[in-house]
């Protein structure tokens, strides 16, 4: 279990044992600082803090726990239904890439991570969570289309010396997470 940290890093100073390969992994977030009600704890994370908090726990292979504080009364106060509603609604249109998968086979990038289902098709979702023109994919990524989630068109792939340089037009990306399908080479269900 890492606390309020991803798997492999320890920005908290809470997690210092390695990440063992074959136990299950868990990041355990606060939407604030606190686990319990504090009315003076009002550094709440924005809800691109928690898709990415969750993204990077989905694509290293971990479940993520996140706690509200719940006030005296037992009730969830809007500081925390109002984010999570906005994370339920990314979920509704982007849940796919989400619901279902495990790590992906490319490690965590400083671009963002990935994703797998282990249903077929086996397309591969990267979520590319700091903004960029274009990424580099290792040459052994295997052979793909590359498709922007919910597109048809494939998305330009050149390759450069021992690696794939993945063009990443404006009209792919998005502002909490833009995510590409690599869908194996001769699957015809891209998303």
């Amino acid at each position: 279990m890492f606390e309020q940290d991803l798997p492999g890093e320890n920005s908290a100073g809470f997690n210092k044992a390695g990440v063992a390969a074959r136990l299950p992994l868990e990041t355990c977030l606060t939407v604030n600082q606190s686990w319990g009600y504090s009315a003076r704890d009002t550094n709440f994370k924005a809800p691109e803090q928690v898709i990415h908090a969750l993204l990077g726990a989905a694509g290293r292979g971990a479940n993520l726990l996140l706690n509200v504080g719940p006030r005296p009364d037992g009730t969830i106060g809007p500081e925390f239904s109002d984010r999570l509603a906005v994370v339920g609604k990314w979920l509704e249109t982007n849940g796919k890439a989400v619901y279902g998968t495990r790590r992906g086979p490319i490690d965590p990038q400083p671009w963002g991570v990935s994703t797998i289902k282990a249903s077929r098709p086996l397309d591969v979702y990267l979520h590319i969570l700091e903004p960029a023109d274009t990424i580099a994919l290792s040459m052994t990524t295997g052979s793909f289309t590359p498709f922007a989630f919910g597109g048809t068109t494939p998305l330009k792939l050149v390759q450069r010396n021992q690696m794939l340089e993945l063009n990443l037009p404006e009209n792919a990306r998005t502002l909490m997470d833009t995510i590409i399908v690599l869908s194996p080479l001769g699957d015809g269900d891209q998303n």
